[in-house]
């Protein structure tokens, strides 16, 4: 059982006992690591016990958006090993909420002989009117298997709410496979499709048009552009796409640039602009959300 917050809300995961056996295979995966073998060309499913320990310890203290870019977490080393990064920046919002904010997050990336594990989260303190708030979280695992030079599937869980869209608490599970469309020299094009399923806690009134408990099934599809510039200079663009299956009208979008520069061996300065959309969002909040951020980014 994990607990997050607070308010005592509590999650407790059974795969024994899931009725979706869709859902059910997807909880494992992420319960469990996927040994993947090929035979007459299928692919087998292998599960073992993987734990939550890390991603418990992470959902205390965790932000940033209700997607998240996993893009710009991969870590571009192949080199076995762990390899990690912190990172404060400065941000200016607008939308649905105006003001100044501290941002903090870190990431830590194991690479495997045939897999890639990585943790994320970021922790964000806001001042408006001299007061101090904290208005969003989120915290992101995702696990990664080598299977050939361009096919990878992946799998992923995450946690998340944000107050200023009135989402008290979400929390979504998914997998699906990663292609490498093109690579040439310091450039490397990615293309990503999953399948995920989300349920989510609204903070709307008991009047407001949307359901304040839903539990839907979404696609999540992502296109990236990577590329180092020069030495010490790169540049990574990605957009997501996640409608809702049979509500397409439904759906969410993300864009988000960054640009950083290398100022010593194991540090940098970052840029990083992101817009979100959400074609449906609850009631009182609005559609897009912009975010910009300077700050500075230790590796290790």
């Amino acid at each position: 059982m994990i607990k997050f917050g607070n308010s005592g809300l509590t999650w407790n995961v059974d795969v024994a006992n899931c009725k979706r056996p869709c859902w059910g295979i997807l909880q494992g995966y992420l319960l469990g690591s996927w040994r993947l073998r090929r035979a007459k060309r299928k692919l087998c499913g292998c599960l073992s016990g993987y734990g939550f320990t890390t991603l418990s310890v992470l959902c205390a203290a965790v932000a940033v958006d209700a997607q998240v870019n996993i893009e710009d977490l991969r870590a571009n080393s192949s080199r076995p090993g762990f390899r990690g990064r912190l990172e404060l920046d400065l941000s200016a919002r607008t939308g649905n909420t105006e003001t100044q904010e501290l941002g903090i997050s870190g990431k830590l990336d194991h690479m495997g002989l045939s897999t890639r594990t990585f943790v994320a989260g970021r922790v964000e303190l806001g001042w408006e009117g001299g007061e101090r708030f904290s208005n969003e979280a989120l915290a992101h695992l995702r696990r990664v298997h080598r299977v050939t030079g361009r096919w990878n599937p992946e799998g992923f869980i995450q946690v998340n709410y944000d107050k200023s869209r009135l989402l008290d608490f979400r929390w979504l599970v998914g997998g699906g496979l990663r292609l490498g469309l093109y690579r040439a020299g310091a450039t490397a094009i990615h293309l990503g499709v999953a399948y995920m399923f989300e349920q989510e806690r609204l903070g709307a009134t008991v009047t407001a048009y949307h359901d304040r408990r839903t539990s839907v099934h979404r696609s999540s599809n992502y296109l990236s552009i990577n590329s180092e510039l020069k030495e010490g200079v790169e540049l990574t663009w990605t957009v997501y796409t996640q409608p809702r299956l049979r509500r397409l009208d439904d759906f969410r979008m993300l864009s988000e640039t960054r640009f950083s520069v290398d100022v010593a061996s194991r540090l940098s300065l970052a840029s990083m602009a992101r817009l979100h959309y959400d074609s449906k969002p609850p009631d009182g909040t609005k559609k897009l959300d912009t975010l910009i951020t300077s700050g500075v980014s230790i590796s290790f």
